[in-house]
């Protein structure tokens, strides 16, 4: 299997235990408006052109993506198939323009994660894979590999992945952080597109595995998530799955380039300050047993 990705990052500390790196991978099963990652969000490799990066934009004569084409925006009009990766990557000397998504094989992982395996041992770190939603991918092979490494595995995931993807790695991981969003079936399906139930099937399957460590993370939306209806189903759903340790957080406002050099729309979302994420921690403490924890990201 080759893996597509967006990115690699190292040395992370939000993303499970101790020191990480972290797989971007590419693709996603939800259309979360909020999303702050919206490169991940499709299952193939995509062109991007940053204006705001580009030199051309601040009166620099550099003409070297000009070879092929009269404007940096024709690039979004040739065929995926019939663009050389490497040239594209590789042509903008300020990064303005390029591809997101990449094939890496295992043993390319492999030898990524060797170089920080030093800081794996003494933080008890490891390889958490994200995305977009990694549990799109059938990873058995890659997980029995790593395990057989040594390396301590975490995924982010939704939950909304076939059950089969779930299943089969659930012996191999070593922490799961699970994204609670909108726990209205009506609005799941409204906004993220999302059939709730396969959600919590996923759910209802890794209970069956106490030992495995969970965490469960909570986005504060206004509008979406953040609503008097969906803070009474997350107190339920806490209550109903004894949900022990939760981090919410506010979305920002930092992907709004991204969108723009996919030739996306961007909505801008209101950031929920720290004294109504320190209101909405009290209140969960005092109706659950659930341990609330306020993530700055």
């Amino acid at each position: 299997m080759q893996l597509l990705i967006t990115n690699i990052q190292r040395f992370c500390f939000n993303d499970g235990p101790g020191i990480r790196t972290v797989i971007f991978c590419k693709g996603c099963s939800l259309q979360c408006p909020w999303c702050c990652n919206p490169e991940t969000q499709k299952p193939l490799p995509q062109i991007f052109y940053n204006k705001n990066l580009c030199l051309r934009n601040k009166g620099i004569d550099c003409k070297e993506c000009l070879i092929n084409v009269s404007n940096p925006e024709d690039y979004f009009k040739i065929a995926l198939d019939k663009i050389d990766y490497k040239f594209l990557n590789e042509i903008c000397p300020v990064g303005a323009l390029g591809i997101y998504g990449k094939n890496i094989d295992l043993s390319e992982l492999v030898a990524i994660l060797k170089k920080d395996e030093i800081y794996f041992k003494t933080t008890g770190g490891g390889v958490t894979f994200s995305g977009g939603e990694p549990l799109l991918n059938d990873f058995y092979i890659w997980f029995k590999k790593l395990k057989k490494l040594g390396f301590n595995i975490c995924v982010e995931t939704s939950l909304y992945v076939p059950l089969d993807n779930l299943e089969k790695i659930l012996d191999l991981v070593d922490f799961f952080i699970i994204d609670i969003k909108i726990l209205s079936f009506v609005e799941a399906l409204k906004v993220l597109k999302a059939d709730l139930n396969i959600f919590l099937k996923n759910v209802e399957l890794l209970m069956k595995y106490p030992k495995i460590n969970v965490l469960y993370r909570f986005p504060v939306v206004k509008g979406y998530t953040y609503t008097e209806k969906n803070i009474s189903l997350l107190i339920h759903f806490i209550k109903n799955f004894g949900v022990k340790n939760l981090e919410i957080f506010s979305v920002h406002n930092l992907a709004k380039e991204k969108y723009y050099s996919l030739g996306l729309k961007y909505d801008s979302f209101p950031v929920i300050n720290k004294g109504q994420l320190k209101k909405l921690k009290n209140f969960i403490e005092m109706q659950t047993m659930c341990n609330v924890k306020i993530l700055e990201l």
